[in-house]
C-alpha cells in the first residue's frame, strides 16, 4: 500500500487528498484524478492530519501509467519535508 497526495475536484473545487492504494494502484490512479496536476507519492507518511503541501518539484500526472510510475520511483523529497500537518509534526 502507498499514499497518494493530490489534489483532486469535488463539486468543482480541487481539494487536497490523501488517498491510500492497494499495491500497484497508484499509476492509475494518478492517471485518473491527478492528470496535469502534481501530486506526491510514498510508501508510508508520517500520521497525522495533512492540511497542505509544498508541491514544488513534484511530478505532474500524465495519462500514461508507465510514466507516472516512472516519477513516482524518481521521487526523492521526504514526506515530512513537503507535506504540512496541524497540529505540526514536531509540537
Amino acid at each position: 500500500m502507498g499514499r497518494l497526495v493530490c489534489f483532486v475536484k469535488i463539486s468543482g473545487q480541487d481539494q487536497l487528498k490523501v488517498l491510500t492504494t492497494m499495491p500497484g494502484t497508484a499509476p492509475y490512479m494518478v492517471r485518473n484524478l491527478c492528470v496535469g496536476k502534481p501530486y506526491w507519492y510514498w510508501e508510508t507518511i508520517p500520521l497525522g492530519s495533512v492540511v497542505g503541501a509544498d508541491f514544488t518539484n513534484a511530478p505532474i500526472g500524465t495519462a500514461n501509467v508507465q510514466i507516472n510510475q516512472q516519477n513516482m520511483a524518481a521521487i526523492t523529497a521526504r514526506p515530512e519535508d513537503v507535506l504540512i500537518y496541524d497540529p505540526p509534526l514536531d509540537a
